[in-house]
């Protein structure tokens, strides 16, 4: 014995089968603690939900951070994105009322049951706003567009490394929900949030567009739009008008995702090597 520390072995990469275990893991950590802080009898509400989410997406974000070998604001792209990327999130946001009338699809097709429906009482609205504009954007971009997204599109390719980031983010969600009707609206949203910050090469446009999410969400839960089938539920589907409009703005944002794109790399939007993986 020499008195010197052996070499440490390298810790394995952020691999797909990793990544989709830390999702797993995410969502049951979260609904664990939730249970948990249920039973010392904390009511059950968005801040119990709140006070999960920061533990378990924390013990996440804890096994991923050593595997990512670049400085932290390199590694999860806390770097400012082309001026462009921030006028799309402004038109992405509207996608909400689509990824909303997806999820109203959902229950359509597939109605939940009468004992798992939501309760329609008020939810205060200080714990609702911390919980939606500050925990899970925080949480979940710092974790699935941050760490995993970039380590997925180099295993996969960009196209299905960001849509398999995207299930992993609907696992994590459905799972601490316990709502596997989440699964649907919860990719969409993800997707949307994944093409954004590849494009822009930065978290900081997706993490902003999350946020805005979050605030018309509580917005939503209040009633403050009155759209049919969006925050007014006495409808059971949003109107093709709006439909049509979000379809428009979401659209066009899209396009301004494709110049960030272009922008940011120097490749032209559509060049046959976009989604060959890296490396």
């Amino acid at each position: 014995m020499n008195g010197e520390d052996p070499e440490r072995e390298p810790l394995p990469p952020l691999l797909p089968r990793l990544a989709l275990a830390i999702a797993a893991l995410t969502g049951l950590i979260q609904a664990t603690v939730m249970l948990v802080l249920a039973a010392t009898g904390l009511p059950f509400g968005v801040g119990v939900v709140g006070m999960a989410a920061l533990l378990a997406y924390g013990a996440a974000f804890a096994l991923c951070i050593p595997r990512i070998p670049q400085p932290p604001a390199v590694g999860l792209a806390l770097l400012s994105p082309p001026r462009i990327a921030w006028l799309a999130v402004i038109l992405l946001a509207w996608s909400l009322i689509l990824t909303s009338e997806v999820d109203n699809l959902v229950k359509h097709v597939f109605p939940v049951p009468e004992d798992m429906r939501a309760a329609t009482t008020p939810i205060p609205l200080l714990p609702l706003l911390l919980v939606s504009v500050f925990v899970y954007p925080l949480t979940q971009e710092f974790l699935f567009r941050g760490a995993l997204q970039p380590r997925m599109i180099e295993s996969l390719g960009r196209v299905r490394g960001i849509l398999f980031t995207a299930l992993l983010n609907a696992v994590a969600v459905s799972i601490a929900a316990f709502n596997p009707w989440a699964i649907a609206p919860t990719v969409a949203n993800a997707l949307l949030l994944g093409v954004l910050r590849e494009t822009s090469g930065s978290l900081l446009p997706p993490l902003l567009l999350h946020v805005f999410w979050g605030l018309v969400g509580v917005g939503a839960a209040y009633g403050a739009f009155g759209i049919a089938g969006f925050d007014d539920l006495s409808a059971t589907h949003t109107p093709l008008g709006w439909l049509v409009l979000a379809a428009l703005f979401t659209g066009a944002g899209l396009r301004l995702c494709r110049i960030a794109g272009a922008v940011s790399s120097g490749i032209p939007p559509g060049d046959p090597g976009d989604d060959a993986p890296v490396g």
